[in-house]
C-alpha cells in the first residue's frame, strides 16, 4: 500500500522497514541500507506435530504472510504451499494461534513485538520459531522518485552521519537489530 501513495504523492518517505527490489525501484528511489542479517523464520505453534523446521516442512500447509512481504515473493515461488495472506503482523499472529493456519513465515525483526525473535523467550510458551536458511531482508528507505536528486543525497548524508557517529548503531542496540 506505501508503493502506490509514494507514486501519487501522498507520502515523499517510506521508513518502515522496506526490503530494496528490483521491481520496488522502478517506483521507488533507496538508500543504502541500514539493516541487514533479517532472515525470514517459520513461526509455528508448539502444540503443531510434526514439527517445521524447513520450507520443505511447508508444503501442502496453510502458511500465513503478509501481503506484500518479502516472505509474500518467496514463498509464491512454492506452488505446493498454500498461502493465506492477511495485512498486518498482529493478524497472522491472531490466525496462527487460533489455529486458522499451520505456519505464520516473516522476518526475524517483525516478531520483536511479541518477543519471538530468534534466541529470546518464547512469548507464553506458545510458539516455535525456525530460521528459513539462506534468506535475509534488508532494509532501506524508499524515497519518492518526485523529490529532487538534492534532497535525496541529504537523506542518504544524514543515514550516512548517524551510521558513522554511533546513533543507527545505538537505535539497533536498543532495539535489539543488526
Amino acid at each position: 500500500m506505501l508503493i502506490p501513495q509514494i507514486q501519487i504523492g501522498q507520502i515523499d518517505a517510506i521508513a518502515a522497514g522496506m526490503t530494496p527490489s528490483p521491481e520496488r525501484e522502478k517506483n521507488v528511489r533507496f538508500t543504502k541500507s541500514y539493516l541487514q542479517e533479517n532472515p525470514l523464520v517459520i513461526v509455528t505453534r508448539k502444540d503443531q506435530q510434526p514439527a517445521i523446521q524447513t520450507t520443505q516442512d511447508l508444503k501442502g500447509k496453510s502458511v500465513i504472510v503478509n501481503t506484500g512481504y518479502v516472505s509474500d515473493s518467496y514463498l509464491s515461488k512454492i506452488p505446493e504451499i498454500q498461502l493465506i495472506r492477511l495485512p498486518k503482523v498482529s493478524d497472522a499472529m491472531i490466525a496462527l494461534e487460533h489455529k486458522k493456519a499451520d505456519a505464520f513465515v516473516t522476518a526475524n525483526l517483525t516478531l520483536e513485538p511479541y518477543n519471538l525473535q530468534i534466541g529470546s523467550n518464547l512469548a507464553n510458551n506458545k510458539f516455535n520459531v525456525a530460521t528459513i536458511e539462506g534468506t535475509s531482508e534488508t532494509s532501506a528507505l524508499g524515497i519518492s522518485k518526485k523529490l529532487s536528486d538534492e534532497l535525496f543525497a541529504k537523506i542518504q548524508s544524514t543515514l550516512d552521519e548517524m551510521e558513522n557517529d554511533g546513533t543507527l548503531k545505538a537505535l539497533k542496540s536498543k532495539w535489539k537489530m543488526k
